[in-house]
């Protein structure tokens, strides 16, 4: 069983140490920093994203052994590296700068109407392109926003199946700070913007990309405006965020765990009939 949640984990950590029978239980840590429901004794394998990550287990008495540093692991999709401009070609985009902002699959990430209201004010040219996933209200309530702008050309989309495509056409993604959809901008080496972090897990995650040097963070609509026109007006800079963050980034890491897993099964069943 490959757990990518901490509940379950601890479910079976428990059952075990209750005797009860349980097949072979591997944790995935799904983000960049570690807190206590992460930590269980009674896995047979973790799949972490860092070594500091691996450290930190140890220290909690884990063996290290069993600890394998894999990557959080993402879809096959975002590993294929396509040139910008071929990608905004094949979305039948136009050829201009374009920022895409991922309220998330379900819609859960808040001010999204605020931050473009404030984005809409910028004289910076470049086009807005909004995810809303699942949330119809959001959605109806950018459109209504949006028929009043004239500058900036604006599209507002529910829910798509193609999400690494359109990641791919953007100049900038402006995110939440989870730890799937963050690992997922960093594979395809997108210049990123965090917005809003939400305490805990998310602000973690933040501050670990943050530090080194992948990420920018803004937490008003404000500061958001501002961090996408100093992006857009400075290539360089651009360069420089998405070039580290595939420095960070571990496209297979599905891979390297199925992989792994199916290994370590087959040799902990092999122990247990013997």
């Amino acid at each position: 069983m490959i757990c990518t949640h901490p509940l379950p984990m601890a479910v079976l950590s428990t059952m075990r140490r209750q005797n009860e029978k349980v097949p072979p239980v591997f944790g995935v840590v799904t983000d960049y920093v570690l807190h206590g429901e992460w930590i269980q004794s009674d896995l047979d394998r973790y799949y972490v994203p860092t070594r500091r990550m691996q450290q930190q287990l140890s220290e909690h008495g884990i063996d290290s052994k069993r600890i394998i540093v894999s990557g959080i692991p993402v879809r096959e999709a975002f590993s294929e590296t396509i040139d910008t401009h071929a990608a905004r070609a094949a979305l039948n985009w136009p050829d201009v700068p374009t920022v895409l902002f991922l309220s998330s699959a379900l819609g859960t990430l808040g001010g999204v109407v605020e931050a473009c209201q404030e984005l809409l004010l910028s004289r910076e040219y470049f086009r807005l392109v909004v995810i809303c996933g699942r949330d119809t209200t959001l959605a109806e309530k950018l459109r209504q926003l949006i028929a009043k702008d004239t500058f900036h050309p604006i599209e507002v989309l529910g829910y798509v199946h193609n999400i690494a495509d359109y990641m791919r056409a953007s100049d900038i993604i402006v995110t939440k700070a989870g730890g799937i959809t963050l690992s997922e901008a960093l594979s395809l080496q997108r210049t990123i913007v965090i917005y809003r972090p939400i305490p805990g897990q998310e602000s973690g995650n933040s501050r670990w990309a943050a530090q080194r040097g992948a990420v920018v963070i803004a937490k008003t609509p404000e500061s958001l405006c501002e961090q996408i026109e100093t992006l857009l007006a400075n290539d360089a800079l651009r360069i420089t965020l998405s070039t580290r963050a595939g420095h960070l980034a571990k496209p297979h890491a599905a891979r390297r765990i199925a992989s792994d897993a199916c290994e370590a099964a087959g040799k902990i069943n092999r122990m247990t009939r013997n």
